[in-house]
């Protein structure tokens, strides 16, 4: 898909500015634009929230232990634990070629992945290393991609360079077309 998207964008860049940017710039230039921004955490600034939720006790059993499971609701607890982050929010969503790495659960709420916790009765200290565990998993996330999308990253920049070459290769030749035509001062036939 980045790879798409990046041929679209070169066969729309101005011929004048393809002609004078160096290779190696807009080479680099397009990679960057079209590459994938491993997303890195902002543990600095983790904000907790709770709200008031209603639970359906017959879902899990385990919030109430004499339930009879005929759709009572009760008041509980949900705590969300909000991660902010800078990057591409997608990366969260691919998985590694490995199938080691697992895959994080989580919602992204804009720039900010979220964790959450629900129940009747949660234990802060529970909740906190569920957090820990989730948090871990996240990071392990993180660090199989970067290696995997890395070399990625690299590929595309050769690709950009790839395409780039070809695109001004194709103008190189309409150039010698409109000038073996022999018209103008410079092709003119007597």
């Amino acid at each position: 898909m980045q790879r798409q998207a990046m041929q679209v964008a070169i066969n729309h860049l101005q011929e004048t500015y393809l002609k004078s940017m160096p290779l190696d710039k807009a080479a680099e230039d397009m990679a960057g634009k079209y590459a994938i921004c491993i997303p890195v955490l902002d543990e600095g600034a983790i904000q907790p929230e709770r709200r008031e939720v209603d639970i359906d006790p017959s879902r899990n059993r385990t919030h109430l232990p004499y339930h009879s499971g005929r759709g009572a609701v009760v008041k509980g607890t949900e705590i969300s634990i909000s991660v902010p982050f800078q990057g591409d929010a997608e990366v969260f969503r691919l998985h590694a070629s490995s199938y080691t790495i697992e895959s994080p659960q989580g919602r992204i709420a804009g720039s900010a992945i979220v964790f959450r916790a629900q129940g009747t009765n949660l234990d802060p200290a529970q909740v906190r290393r569920q957090f820990d565990d989730w948090l871990a998993a996240i990071k392990r996330h993180l660090a199989g991609m970067s290696q995997e999308l890395g070399a990625f990253n690299e590929i595309l920049r050769g690709q950009a360079m790839t395409m780039l070459t070809a695109r001004l290769d194709k103008l190189k030749r309409d150039d010698d077309l409109l000038t073996g035509l022999g018209f103008g001062s410079s092709g003119a036939v007597s």
